[in-house]
């Protein structure tokens, strides 16, 4: 075994940092194939990380050619990856060039393990301190294939479509894919500069050590810029923890370098006496440790972590806002149509009234209506107020049933308009009491109907149902609208994710928050092309 060498400390950097972003990724990207083809690309350069540990720590020639085999799965099979990802994060479809690209690569793995002399030739011990590829005793045409046409290429391929697609991009989009690109360049640079020393230079590979900051970089995005719509979900700023653990763990290893360091030259070798050293180094190394934290909350977030997940918070609720006003110009425009139907009924009767002033049936006709239509006129007044000036959330016996259909009946002219069929499938003179906070049920509720409406056609249905069972009382909407991909029901629970649009994409991610705070459930069952169903659950106790 080799002494702990400065590669060997890139490539733990490596392997540490893009594993912690391997796991966070998989955990919170679960079943998005964007980021799951992120994933895997992760996972494969913690491979190579791993690898070039194996490899800067081995001083036997047969040892280092194993771990190069083992390395060149992932450098193999990392750039068919890059190309996927970036046709799925871009929506290009182009099916055949992947399975092109996947089969070159099989075929580069086949020559790795089962020719290696033809593909990687023979290696030369370096620098006193491990083995690197030697390219110019063989010459080997098939790796130079692969390290240019292959390698080299096809991550500048991807680029060229990111760079194309950053000049169209504006906003959100835009920021996103400018630390994307970043973090892939300075992780590219990091790669190619561990192949110069393959041709015969003499330049040491410091440039592993750029690999360890993609993650880094791609962090950063995720917490500020809310990449592969993560950051908003992990409120408490996983993202921002991946930086830190990546210097700590970065720091540790330098602990361990430097005790080794040490112990070469005091020439201890008991365990105490490492444990002793390693202690004195990690106190020495503390105040770096407070600078370097310091240096990434004050300058590279512009924050600390508390105050980067309140600007977060923030923007949610900005952009909750934002919603809610576009709700609330929905509400006005059927309060108004609400309100204009009282007013002509009374406008007819007080026409006849002069005329009438002695027909004592029609004067109790026109008290009941006039009683009855300023009533209507009150109440949407009052909802209006309610809604546009929300009070502190205050849970109260509310009749289910009736906010319903009064949400239903406010919406009336958004049916008419598209000539959309409302079917209500229960008793509308059965009363439900659930202890809840009316305004922000009807909230969910208008949330919940105004997205089927803008999913469906003119000439379509809306059925809306009540259950009761296992301790919740069901309320069942479901359209004949275009329905939802399998790929995309995964997401629309996410906030800013959106199919329509112009829309924010907060209305269900809204709706579920408030089942939560109401400890109900939500639920979405669609297939493209057959409609959509939201059952939201309200417990009964």
């Amino acid at each position: 075994m080799s002494q702990l060498n400065p590669f060997a400390i890139s490539s733990l950097c490596v392997l540490i940092s893009t594993l912690i972003m391997t796991i966070f990724v998989f955990l919170k990207g679960s079943g998005k194939r964007v980021t799951t083809i992120f994933g895997w690309i992760s996972l494969l350069v913690a491979l190579w990380g791993f690898c070039g540990y194996q490899i800067a720590t081995t001083n036997v020639k047969e040892k280092a050619f194993f771990w190069y085999q083992i390395a060149y799965i992932a450098k193999i099979f990392i750039p068919p990856l890059y190309v996927h990802f970036v046709f799925s994060f871009l929506q290009i479809k182009k099916d055949y060039v992947l399975a092109i690209l996947y089969t070159l690569g099989g075929v580069f793995l086949f020559y790795n393990f089962f020719a290696r002399e033809l593909f990687l030739g023979d290696l030369r011990f370096a620098f006193g301190q491990f083995y690197v590829v030697d390219w110019p005793v063989h010459k080997s045409p098939l790796w130079l294939t692969f390290f240019v046409g292959f390698y080299g290429l096809l991550f500048l391929y991807a680029f060229y479509l990111m760079l194309k697609y950053l000049q169209q991009s504006t906003g959100l989009r835009h920021q996103q894919m400018r630390y994307f690109i970043t973090a892939s360049i300075v992780g590219w640079i990091g790669g190619q500069g561990n192949f110069f020393i393959y041709f015969g230079g003499n330049i040491y590979p410091w440039s592993n050590f750029l690999i360890g900051f993609y993650p880094v970089i791609m962090g950063y995005a995720m917490v500020r810029h809310r990449l592969f719509n993560m950051s908003i979900i992990v409120k408490k700023s996983l993202g921002y923890s991946l930086l830190i653990s990546c210097i700590y763990l970065t720091l540790l290893v330098l602990v361990i370098f430097f005790e080794r360091l040490s112990q070469g030259v005091l020439g201890y070798t008991t365990i105490l006496g490492s444990i002793g050293a390693a202690l004195i180094i990690g106190m020495m190394i503390i105040p770096v440790r407070n600078r370097i934290q310091h240096f990434v909350d004050k300058l590279f977030y512009k924050g600390t972590q508390s105050e980067i997940a309140e600007e977060n918070e923030l923007l949610l609720q900005e952009v909750s806002q934002t919603d809610r006003y576009k709700t609330l110009a929905t509400l006005i425009a059927n309060i108004v149509e609400g309100i204009k139907n009282p007013l002509t009924s009374l406008k007819a009767y007080g026409y006849h009234l002069p005329n009438k002033l002695d027909d004592k049936e029609f004067l109790k006709k026109f008290a009941k209506i006039h009683e009855s239509e300023v009533s209507k006129i009150n109440n949407l007044i009052e909802l209006l107020k309610d809604y546009s000036h929300p009070a502190p959330p205050s849970m109260d016996d509310t009749d289910v049933l009736k906010l319903l259909n009064d949400t239903i009946d406010l919406l009336k002219s958004n049916f008419f308009e598209r000539n959309i069929q409302i079917s209500k499938n229960f008793e509308m003179n059965k009363n439900i009491i659930l202890h809840i906070d009316s305004n922000q049920i009807r909230q969910a509720f208008l949330n919940i109907i105004m997205n089927s409406v803008e999913a469906m056609e003119h000439n379509e249905k809306l059925w809306i149902e009540v259950k009761e069972g296992g301790g919740f009382f069901q309320i069942i909407f479901k359209d004949t609208g275009c329905g939802i991909d399998a790929k995309e029901l995964l997401k629309i629970f996410d906030p800013f994710f959106s199919l329509k649009e112009g829309h924010t994409g907060l209305g269900l991610s809204i709706a579920q928050g408030i089942m939560e705070n109401h400890r109900g459930k939500i639920s979405v069952k669609s297939e493209e092309g057959s409609g959509t169903e939201v059952i939201i659950e309200l417990p009964l106790d």
